[in-house]
């Protein structure tokens, strides 16, 4: 994204402004804010539904140049520039009249989703894995089961390791829209965010059990879908359901995730 920030309070005085970039729900991120220097240059794994990254710098009246670079490895999420005004309390917005551009920009077309949802796999059971995946691979569903110490998910490992699996989720033709119950089974520990929020945490060894969330879903929407799940020891069980608004259960079809 290029554009140009107008500052538009005539002063005389240099003034210290505080911006801060807002990026909710954004997991392997990279996002920079340059006005004339570099302001915020920050790569993070965030598990924090809203992720701020803050830094100053003083402005004088008159144009100046800023561009916002973003890298996204998933999901669909806003990105929100605001600012801290000198004597402020609080931030607030950038308002629209303070930012303009100086040639106007086509922005290609998001490329066609495909199906399944990508798992990435790493060699810790940490709620928060490093950046760096020993392995991935994509899953047109999940569905999985194992006696103790096989490699279920056929990736090198059947024990001490952790899956994040990234997509969308959405309804295929024939679905009706309404309440679905999204529903989790897992062996051991997981949890989820999905449509943009935590739906349920629940880390650590423990035996299979399930997790169920109700959203409304809507034809024709995607809704960003995350599941990241641990593997200590023994058993390893992961699962994605959903019981439909006539009541029915059955596994998550494959035509319903996408990424």
């Amino acid at each position: 994204m290029y554009v140009y920030f107008f500052f538009t309070y005539l002063t005389k005085m240099i003034n210290f402004y505080m911006l801060v970039i807002s990026l909710f729900w954004a997991r392997f991120t990279c996002f920079i804010l340059l006005i004339e220097a570099p302001v915020i240059n920050a790569v993070r794994f965030a598990t924090a539904p809203e992720v701020q990254s803050i830094g100053g710098i003083s402005l004088t009246s008159g144009v100046h140049p800023i561009r916002v670079l973003r890298y996204q490895y998933t999901g669909r999420d806003p990105l929100i520039l605001s600012w801290k005004r000198p004597g402020a309390s609080a931030f607030e917005i950038v308002p629209s009249q303070v930012l303009s551009h100086a040639v106007s920009i086509e922005i290609p077309p998001a490329p066609a989703l495909k199906p399944g949802l990508v798992g990435r796999f790493f060699n810790t059971v940490s709620a928060e894995p490093p950046n760096q995946p020993f392995g991935s691979k994509v899953f047109s569903q999940l569905n999985y089961t194992s006696a103790n110490q096989r490699d279920v998910f056929e990736v090198g490992r059947s024990v001490n390791f952790s899956g994040l699996f990234t997509g969308y989720l959405s309804l295929p033709v024939g679905y009706a829209s309404g309440n679905y119950q999204v529903i989790v089974g897992h062996d051991d520990g997981a949890y989820m965010y999905l449509g943009g929020a935590l739906r349920f945490n629940d880390d650590g060894p423990i035996t299979y059990v399930e997790h169920g969330t109700t959203i409304n879903l809507l034809a024709g929407q995607h809704y960003p879908m995350l599941v990241h799940y641990q593997q200590f020891a023994d058993v390893a069980q992961l699962g994605l359901f959903w019981i439909k608004p006539d009541g029915t259960r059955e596994l998550i079809p494959a035509n319903a995730l996408s990424y």
